[in-house]
């Protein structure tokens, strides 16, 4: 019974590493020396707010062929959170992988796999200055 509950143990946490290599990394490139307190809520802007700003740092993100845009928007978001942002301006880089043909060994026949969307976000991190 040792062993079964070792397998389980492993297998678990086989699970638990495996979903934290989903996380996308965030390139950083900080535009202030600044340091602010985190931010609780980041607004997502297809452009520049009319309210005055600072722009804080631009970020980089992208994930493998499949994962969805908005969990690599969703890392953008925690990551100028972190940095004390209040909203980010995003630009999407995505592109689209095609399908690929394959040989299915099951059953001999050649199989498509489908088109998959690469995620690629650019943003900059404001923080909003004023009232």
């Amino acid at each position: 019974m040792g062993i079964e509950r070792r397998a389980l143990a492993a297998a678990g946490l086989a699970l638990v590493l495996g979903g934290c290599a989903a996380t996308q990394d965030v390139a950083v490139e900080r535009v202030s020396a600044e340091q602010y307190a985190p931010t609780s809520v980041v607004e997502v802007l297809q452009r520049a707010p009319a309210r005055p700003y600072q722009l804080i740092a631009r970020l980089d993100a992208s994930g493998a062929a499949g994962t969805p845009v908005a969990q690599v928007l969703a890392s953008l978001q925690a990551k100028a959170a972190a940095l004390g942002a209040n909203a980010i301006v995003v630009q999407d880089l995505s592109t689209r992988q095609q399908g690929t043909l394959q040989l299915d060994p099951s059953g001999g026949q050649m199989t498509q796999t489908a088109a998959q969307v690469v995620p690629h976000l650019k943003a900059q991190a404001l923080r909003y200055t004023g009232n």
